[in-house]
């Protein structure tokens, strides 16, 4: 097993920092799922890109979507001869691992224990994932944010999936609007590092 979790980030942050730990040169987008999972790979074919990103579910609900073992494989073999190289999710934008809320914390667990779940059916090696706001400030959201991801790890430890965490525009509350904040994050608790 490899390290599942992995700091990404947006080009529009220092160019500097952007090349140090870029490890492939892929040009992407986010792909329309609209009519069905193989539109995204059809989408990326006719760009003519290597990398691509869908949502696996509807972004702005709870509601789990459930991928069946024959929809994951017939993704998959279509993948496969698509030529294109990496494919990622984005998980809802309704997860919040540094919420005030627990029971929406709890939710957020079981949403992107799902979302991993699914990108291991569909052959998707990373979902990317907004690691949330709190009020409750920077330190307390970091620190909670690191338990949580500490309890996804220890649930998805046979998972090759690799869950990515996001920059965000670091607007209102949110943690994860620098490098810094994000790298804070992975490296608050040691257990992160296994």
């Amino acid at each position: 097993m490899h390290e599942n979790i992995l700091v990404i980030v947006h080009p529009h942050l220092n160019a500097d920092i952007c090349n140090s730990i870029c490890l492939y040169n892929m040009l992407g987008v986010h792909c329309s799922v609209a009519g069905g999972l193989g539109n995204a790979l059809s989408q990326a074919q006719t760009l003519g890109i290597d990398t691509f990103q869908i949502f696996t579910k509807n972004q702005r609900q709870w509601k789990e979507r459930t991928i069946d073992e024959e929809e994951g494989k017939s993704f998959r073999n279509h993948f496969d001869q698509s030529g294109v190289k990496i494919g990622f999710s984005h998980t809802t934008y309704l997860i919040n691992l540094a919420s005030d809320d627990e029971i929406h914390r709890q939710k957020s667990i079981l949403a992107l224990l799902s979302e991993v779940r699914r990108c291991e059916i569909l052959g998707l090696s990373y979902t990317v994932l907004h690691p949330g706001s709190t009020k409750s400030g920077e330190e307390v959201g970091i620190q909670r944010i690191a338990e949580e991801l500490r309890k996804i790890m220890a649930a998805t430890s046979s998972s090759e999936v690799m869950i990515l965490l996001e920059n965000t525009a670091g607007q209102g509350f949110s943690i994860g609007g620098n490098f810094l904040n994000l790298c804070a994050e992975c490296y608050r608790n040691r257990s992160l590092q296994q």
